[in-house]
């Protein structure tokens, strides 16, 4: 005989079932950490007669020193910037701020490899060429890679004078951290891409700086990585 038909509502469908794909979800909104006030900014936008404005306390900047050595304003990261080509090149603060907790945030861009172990900000940061090495401080705490050649990037420099540590920066990742094992030189006043001493050029910048902040405390590692997305958008 005949199969016995199944009724409709009992046959098994050949279309195989899909089952549906859960959204993706979207991803977490980056925190958003709040970045204090700088103590000292210099950002090389407004300058008169050779002198730097200040934009966030009371330490010009003098471009230049002895009437010689004035680094050329050209345009920069975000506006104006510090080109430094020739040795005797040198930017001096009217004194030399301190403090216990310390972080320096600055665009650097490298022209050349030349120097010794060029300065960024003296007597706390420096580039450290000799050894082939980037960014650091006092040659005990630094970036194992030399910066990009011809490429802006954003360092941060946190510095705990108490504890005696530090931790670089480079573009919003941790590049070195660890333990400070010398003194830094007595000062006077900050040095931007030279020696602090102007008669010694050895370790002179070949390169650009542009927005240099001074912090009188450690910027968290959030704060850090959105100052400098901040600044690269």
């Amino acid at each position: 005989g005949n199969p016995a038909k199944v009724p409709v509502d009992k046959q098994i469908s050949s279309v195989p079932v899909v089952p549906e794909t859960p959204a993706t979800p979207a991803p977490p909104e980056p925190i958003k950490a709040d970045i204090p006030p700088a103590m000292n900014y210099w950002s090389f936008d407004e300058v008169k007669d050779d002198v730097v404005k200040d934009l966030q306390g009371q330490n010009e900047a003098f471009l230049g020193f002895s009437g010689k050595g004035r680094p050329r304003l050209i345009q920069g990261k975000l506006g104006n910037a510090l080109e430094f080509n020739s040795p005797e090149q040198i930017v001096t603060t009217d004194k030399y701020i301190d403090y216990p907790q310390l972080t320096i945030t600055f665009w650097l861009k490298v022209n050349d490899f030349r120097g010794v172990n060029p300065r960024i900000a003296h007597p706390w940061v420096n580039l450290y060429f000799e050894s082939k090495r980037g960014v650091g401080v006092l040659g005990s705490v630094v970036d194992p890679r030399p910066p990009q050649l011809g490429q802006w990037e954003h360092y941060a420099v946190a510095i705990d004078q108490s504890q005696r540590t530090a931790v670089v920066y480079r573009n919003g990742v941790v590049a070195a951290s660890g333990s400070i094992q010398v003194d830094r030189d007595k000062s006077e006043y900050w040095a931007f891409g030279h020696n602090q001493d102007p008669r010694n050029s050895r370790d002179t910048l070949y390169g650009v700086l542009d927005q240099i902040r001074l912090y009188n405390r450690l910027l968290s590692r959030e704060q850090v990585a959105q100052l400098a997305s901040q600044a690269a958008n």
